[in-house]
């Protein structure tokens, strides 16, 4: 070591075994930290997806109700019951011929 006139420095087994688990814990929790971005990110861009795709359903049906509104225009509107024809009235029994166990 004189060569390269250095010193070496000894650390406490404790010392360094505290330096590693320091370590490995900001690397686990700089893992954990990605993973809730990356899981973040994935969720809003499902929830995005979800809306364009509920957009363009409800497009599709406005539009179908749309047409269907336009071919019931183009058709004439059905009568209400009050305004049904029931037909020509038939005859009361006039004539006592017609009248069944009349005498």
């Amino acid at each position: 070591m004189q060569s390269l006139s250095g010193t070496v420095l000894r650390s406490s087994l404790i010392d360094v075994e505290g330096e590693m688990a320091y370590a490995q814990e900001v690397q686990r929790e700089a893992r954990r930290n990605a993973r809730h971005k990356l899981h973040e990110e994935r969720k809003r861009a499902s929830e995005e997806q979800v809306k364009q795709k509920l957009a363009v359903l409800k497009a599709k049906l406005v539009r179908g109700r749309s047409e269907s509104s336009a071919d019931q225009a183009s058709r004439p509107a059905a009568p209400d019951a009050s305004q049904v024809s029931r037909g020509p009235e038939a005859p009361l029994a006039s004539s006592g011929s017609s009248v069944r166990g009349a005498s």
